[in-house]
């Protein structure tokens, strides 16, 4: 295959170029869009909910996305999964900062447990952590 061929090829399923494909799995991160979304999370959820806070014009947000989602497709524990992109929806992000008390980072990742931030990282920081319940 030619270079120009590689570079411009389609991946059939999804019409993007192969490099631009997501390498997110299909129905992994449930995507954050609401704020009627985050009002259902309440004190008496059994499992944690995570917040990651993706930036889409961050190449650093790109690549701790990547990673996380690779880990956690192999080490997931009990939860729900969500996926901020901060760009369309800067409302929700600020309204998580208010909510739970953290400030703004991006990229960042929240554990949310009993209606309360039991954890949270941003940046490369994300990546020490297991992430798992």
């Amino acid at each position: 295959m030619s270079l120009l061929k590689k570079w411009f090829a389609t991946d059939k399923k999804s019409a993007q170029p192969q490099s631009q494909a997501s390498d997110v799995p299909e129905n992994f991160w449930i995507p954050l869009t609401s704020m009627e979304q985050m009002d259902a999370w309440n004190t008496e959820q059994e499992h944690p909910i995570y917040v990651f806070k993706h930036s889409t014009s961050c190449g650093v947000s790109k690549m701790v996305l990547k990673d996380i989602t690779q880990r956690l497709t192999t080490q997931r524990g009990p939860g729900t999964y969500f996926l901020l992109h901060l760009i369309e929806n800067r409302a929700i992000s600020n309204e998580i900062a208010t909510r739970f008390g953290v400030v703004h980072q991006s990229p960042q990742f929240l554990k949310i447990e009993q209606g309360r931030c039991s954890l949270h990282e941003a940046h490369y920081s994300i990546l020490d952590h297991s992430w798992s319940a």
